[in-house]
């Protein structure tokens, strides 16, 4: 058996190079102010929610799904929704 080249082989990628220009490399991306705002706004928010992960498991599992406390499937529900963002 024969080997060819792997130049001989056509490609997708097989078309012209990219050439690499140093000068738009070097040139940074400015960070906008509303960027920087919105960053810190959906943080603070994700913290809070964090936080708040245990109450809102609780909350939804019997207030909102009337699930009955003590059961095995109101257990499961309420570790699976205080778990699930973690995971996320």
């Amino acid at each position: 058996m024969e080997l060819k080249p792997m130049s001989g082989f056509s490609t997708c990628c097989a078309g012209p190079k990219a050439t690499f220009s140093p000068e738009a490399a070097a040139v940074p991306k400015k960070i906008k102010p509303t960027e920087v705002a919105v960053f810190i706004a959906a943080l603070a928010a994700w913290w809070v929610i964090y936080q708040s992960l245990s109450e809102i498991a609780h909350y939804l599992t019997y207030s909102l799904f009337g699930l009955a406390e003590g059961s095995h499937l109101a257990a499961a529900v309420e570790f699976f929704i205080y778990d699930t963002p973690k995971v996320l």
